[in-house]
């Protein structure tokens, strides 16, 4: 989520927003998201900010699309972290048993 802000934060400033006017308007966006997520899904979310041809889906869901934000990036992301995971979880308890068996 940090990666996310941080990004949002980015891209605010590369359009002309000052820092300290960006930073909030990325922090605005992501405690507004987490709030409307609590009671509904995000499909619900989506589908109540959108509008045919409107600038949401035309810009930024199109792009997410195309650039397979959702079933590529963010899931290669926790995939990955998860596999690292597992290697570290194999390091210690190889180490552990070596220390045992010695």
């Amino acid at each position: 989520m940090a990666l996310i802000l941080e990004a949002l934060w980015e891209a605010g400033l590369l359009l002309g927003i000052p820092t300290d006017i960006s930073w909030e308007l990325a922090v605005g966006t992501l405690e507004t998201s987490a709030e409307l997520l609590r009671f509904r899904k995000p499909w619900e979310v989506v589908e109540e900010v959108t509008t045919p041809g409107g600038v949401t889906i035309r810009g930024g869901i199109k792009v997410a699309e195309e650039g397979s934000l959702r079933g590529g990036l963010i899931m290669r992301m926790i995939e990955e972290t998860a596999r690292r995971g597992g290697e570290i979880s194999r390091e210690i308890e190889a180490g552990i048993r070596s220390r045992i068996n010695n």
